[in-house]
């Protein structure tokens, strides 16, 4: 049984991956690459999958709705539409409700 901690816990960690992919939109996405020495760095995108999953299971029960927007943006980002940073940042602002912080957004880039 997921107790209301778990959730909480489960939601900062969903929180922080997906702000990772904001901040990738805002400065620079990250990629997923495998250096020559063997060495695998996950991008913004592969982790925000990673997490979705990994805290499907206690998000679900008392955010479902939460958890199926996740899954909506995440999985449709590499062919959503222009409106894909702004689903994201709604998305966002319902996890900062549950958990009760936030963390900031960089500013955009310059010309």
């Amino acid at each position: 049984m997921t107790t209301p901690e778990d959730a909480r816990q489960s939601a900062w960690a969903l929180y922080v991956s997906l702000h990772c992919l904001a901040c990738s939109v805002i400065v620079a996405p990250m990629e997923t690459h495998v250096q020559e020495s063997g060495a695998i760095f996950i991008g913004d995108l592969d982790d925000a999958r990673m997490s979705v999953l990994d805290t499907q299971g206690a998000l679900t029960p008392k955010h479902p709705q939460v958890v199926a927007e996740a899954q909506a943006v995440v999985g449709g980002w590499e062919t959503a539409g222009a409106d894909r940073l702004a689903r994201l940042l709604r998305l966002l602002q319902e996890l900062e409700s549950l958990t009760g912080a936030t963390l900031p957004l960089p500013p955009p880039r310059g010309p």
